[in-house]
């Protein structure tokens, strides 16, 4: 309560159930003096490069969501947790603006125990995976395909994550909190593998890259990233195993083919 009362002046308080969790919607003038404010008192906090267009009041509305330190996470945890997910959505809308919205402003307030994730508010809808279409899963693997390029893995992407923006149509991937990096010396693998199918049935390639990890490195991939996951980017408990961009893809293209074969059969008897 305390919270919600300090950081919703000024602001619209967003349903906790909506596409960015617990945030708060917010005018140019209102966030302008709540990042103002927070820069003052606050210990930890990152500018990004985005920060002068957000202070110069030409952002008209941004998202501020509130993520709260977990009793389980120490405070030099939690910093980097927070400072994790921020530029994680930082490199990869630098990269490919399309992808995800820019990252204005992160920081910890210690007085009220919360982390700070200013973002570019976008209109959105909720794209609907269980009758998910062949043009936004393509789509959704072509960002896949740009993020695994980096050496980046979402490690969240459920229904609450997955939207298209309502004024271009394109899908946008949110939330960071359980994002993580490839090892290092997985990447050129990935790559290879990428460049094999141009970045086309990301499940298969999934496959190959971890075949070819084992058989090279001697070494299992996923363990190493969960590792990774836990320790440096895992705020709260409810990311699963089964949110894993691979194990997500390979549901969604089955579900896509299916749906496909149906048709061409459907057209089929049709004719006949």
């Amino acid at each position: 309560g305390e919270v919600k009362s300090k950081y919703a002046n000024g602001f619209t308080l967003v349903n906790a159930n909506s596409y960015y969790g617990t945030v708060f919607k917010g005018e140019a003038s209102a966030v302008k003096s709540f990042v103002t404010e927070l820069t003052k008192r606050m210990k930890n906090y990152m500018i990004t490069k985005e920060y002068n267009y957000l202070m110069s009041g030409k952002v008209k509305r941004a998202a501020v969501k509130v993520i709260h330190k977990p009793p389980r996470l120490t405070w030099p945890q939690f910093i980097k947790a927070v400072e994790r997910e921020s530029v994680i959505q930082t490199y990869v809308h630098e990269t490919f603006p399309s992808i995800t919205p820019a990252c204005l402003f992160a920081g910890v307030d210690h007085a009220h125990g919360v982390g700070i994730i200013v973002s570019q508010w976008l209109e959105l809808t909720p794209v609907n995976l269980k009758e998910i279409g062949k043009t936004v899963y393509r789509q959704l693997e072509g960002h896949f395909s740009k993020l695994w390029s980096l050496g980046v893995l979402h490690m969240d992407a459920h229904a609450n994550n997955i939207f298209t923006e309502n004024r271009t149509g394109g899908v946008v991937l949110l939330d960071w909190g359980a994002s993580a990096f490839l090892p290092k010396d997985t990447l050129p693998l990935m790559k290879q593998e990428l460049r094999k199918t141009g970045g086309a049935n990301l499940p298969q390639v999934w496959d190959n890259f971890t075949a070819a990890v084992k058989q090279k490195m001697r070494v299992d991939v996923e363990p190493r990233v969960r590792k990774q996951q836990e320790l440096n980017a895992k705020v709260s408990p409810r990311h699963k195993k089964e949110n894993a961009d691979w194990v997500v893809l390979k549901k969604l293209r089955e579900k896509v083919l299916e749906k496909e074969n149906n048709r061409k059969k459907t057209v089929k008897e049709q004719k006949s």
